[in-house]
């Protein structure tokens, strides 16, 4: 068992690491679609949801989040669909993108009230750097020369 452990850490420590930023929120209490496709047409209404944070009030450059859901179920199916707009601002850092969603149900008894979920999202993102409000050193650096960045 140690050696299996070993070299899952050994694997884990020499492999290339990937991630991407999403929003942060604190409203997945009331929206639980933002962070689980699977949630696409749980409720059995059309549900829409607008959602904006503006993270540390009156302070320069604070993050600015934006995101508008719609997920509905299909009629007299297991099915659900939903969709996502999102921007998410910070500072010399810009992302906007959207998501399509497919959702299906499982159910375990007649009245549908016990489940399981499987979803799935594909999306769009692009990300901008405006380097013309970044505070740099070398003004002369390449990356920087453009202005922006996609």
């Amino acid at each position: 068992m140690k050696k299996i452990l070993f070299l899952f850490i050994i694997a884990i420590s020499v492999s290339q690491v990937n991630a991407q930023q999403i929003p942060v929120l604190n409203q997945y209490i009331f929206n639980p679609y933002v962070y689980n496709p699977a949630n696409a047409g749980t409720s059995g209404y059309n549900n829409i949801y607008l959602t904006h944070r503006n993270q540390w009030v009156d302070m320069p450059d604070a993050p600015v989040s934006n995101i508008l859901t719609y997920d509905m179920s299909i009629k007299d199916s297991n099915v659900g669909i939903g969709g996502m707009l999102y921007t998410d601002e910070t500072h010399i850092i810009n992302n906007y993108g959207g998501l399509a969603t497919y959702a299906y149900h499982v159910p375990f008894n007649e009245d549908k009230s016990h489940r399981l979920s499987i979803g799935v999202s594909g999306g769009i993102l692009t990300q901008r750097f405006n380097f013309t409000q970044a505070v740099v050193e070398n003004q002369a650096d390449p990356t920087i020369l453009e202005n922006t960045d996609n």
